[in-house]
């Protein structure tokens, strides 16, 4: 948005949001307070400044975190399995385990596979 001086003559923008249709429109700051009418639904509001947006770090922080846990669980699955295959594989009467120790692998390469299909956002992805 531009900002230009009031001692200049000149006005500086607000935006606004129409009640009707949530169109942000762009208003003078005289007009803040006042009945305007929104030019796309013709619905009549009394224009309120919007406040500015937060960034909440924190928040974001978080959502990429959520966004990343079938990767993690990929990596925590497969290193469970490589673990349970190698130490039960000679193990006398060990098959069952390393057949465990196989689906541990297996499952943590489906959650990669998940991540990878579900992940569409470059912003959440590694």
């Amino acid at each position: 948005m531009r900002n230009v001086s009031k001692e200049k003559g000149e006005f500086m923008p607000t935006s606004v949001i129409c009640n009707g249709c949530g169109n942000k429109l762009i208003v003078r700051d005289e007009l803040l307070g006042k009945r305007v009418k929104c030019p796309q639904c013709d619905e009549r509001f009394v224009a309120t400044a919007e406040p500015e947006p937060k960034e909440d770090h924190a928040q974001k922080l978080a959502d990429k975190l959520f966004a990343q846990w079938p990767a993690v669980a990929g990596i925590g699955l497969i290193v469970l399995g490589l673990i349970v295959v190698l130490k039960t594989y000679n193990m006398p009467g060990g098959r069952f385990f390393v057949r465990v120790g196989f689906g541990l692998l297996g499952l943590g390469v489906g959650a990669f596979g998940y991540w990878g299909l579900s992940s569409n956002n470059r912003d959440y992805n590694f």
